[in-house]
């Protein structure tokens, strides 16, 4: 172990890593419990394609390992259930796992657990941008509509739904509003996003 407390280089092991790069995430970047679960399913993969080419130490790891890993990606088929088989990765799927690589290394080479940063120059995929689906107009009446039997949860839902659809919030959004976040007399909320 060296003076920082870090392992040498031939005995890091892969997994350890990326904890304290969710620690990271978790209490210095302040990322969303999602996004953290998302980074870490995302790179518990990369870790499980790594053990199958016997590399055990993150300094092993070069661009052309993290290159193979993500054609191998590309070209595994979609774990989501009910679709075919033969349904390929999207290209935002893999936007994501390149980002998470991509942001992980940054990691790795700022606290000097890595010489060199080997995500450095991947580049991400093109997104396509997705037009949101609006509900058709009687479907936005009827779900704002007042409830026929008041009680205080369906008062709730019911104003819930309002400040959703009349703010146009996120529910991300939505679900972080706290009382704090009501300024009733000026007539407007704050949104932490």
């Amino acid at each position: 172990m060296d003076a920082a407390g870090r392992l040498p280089d031939d005995g890091v092991v892969l997994e350890p890593m990326v904890e304290e790069y969710l620690v990271h995430l978790r209490h210095e970047r302040g990322l969303s419990i999602q996004t953290q679960r998302t980074y870490s399913m995302l790179l518990m993969r990369l870790c499980r394609w790594l053990a199958t080419a016997s590399v055990t130490a993150w300094p092993q790891v070069d661009t052309a390992r993290l290159t193979a890993f993500l054609e191998h990606e590309r070209t595994r088929p979609s774990e989501e259930p009910g679709l075919k088989t033969e349904a390929r990765l999207s290209p935002s799927s893999l936007y994501l796992q390149v980002a998470a690589i991509r942001s992980f290394f940054r990691f790795l080479a700022d606290e000097e657990f890595v010489a060199v940063d080997p995500a450095e120059n991947l580049s991400l995929p093109r997104r396509w941008k997705q037009v949101p689906k609006a509900l058709p107009l009687d479907e936005v009446d009827r779900l704002l509509s007042t409830p026929s039997v008041v009680t205080p949860t369906s008062a709730c839902t019911h104003a819930i739904l309002e400040t959703a659809y009349a703010c146009g919030l996120r529910l991300a959004e939505l679900r972080s509003l706290r009382l704090e976040h009501l300024h009733l007399d000026a007539g407007f909320l704050t949104v932490v996003g």
